[in-house]
C-alpha cells in the first residue's frame, strides 16, 4: 500500500508537527486504506489492523497515533458483522468524526 508506506515514512521522519497533526494523518491514512476493495469485512478489518499497527509503530512515543488508530479500529471491530460496504461507510463516519473533533 503506497499511501500507507508514505504515511509511515512521513510520521517516522517528522520532527515539525505535533501529536494532533500526527493523529490526523493517521486517521486520514486509515480512511485511504479503507477505500480499497475488500471481499469480506474480515479482510477490511485485518487490513486496517495491520495499517494501524504500522502507523503506531512509526512513532511509538506518540500516543496520539495509537489512540487515533485504536479509535477507528475499535469501531470497526465492534461492527465486523456488517457487509464490507457498510463497514467501510462506518469507518468513514468514525474517521470523519475524529477529524472534525480535533
Amino acid at each position: 500500500m503506497p499511501g500507507l508506506d508514505v504515511a509511515v515514512a512521513e510520521l517516522t521522519a517528522d520532527r515539525e508537527h505535533g501529536a494532533s497533526w500526527m493523529a490526523r494523518r493517521t486517521v486520514e491514512t486509515l480512511l485511504e486504506v479503507a477505500e480499497q476493495p475488500f471481499a469480506t469485512s474480515a479482510e477490511l478489518f485485518d487490513t486496517l489492523l495491520d495499517a494501524g499497527r504500522k502507523l503506531a509503530e512509526s512513532r511509538p512515543g506518540v500516543g496520539a497515533i495509537a489512540g487515533a488508530a485504536g479509535r477507528v479500529l475499535a469501531a470497526t471491530n465492534a461492527h465486523r458483522f456488517l457487509e464490507p460496504d457498510e463497514l467501510r461507510r462506518l469507518v468513514e463516519e468514525e474517521g470523519q468524526s475524529i477529524l472534525h473533533s480535533r
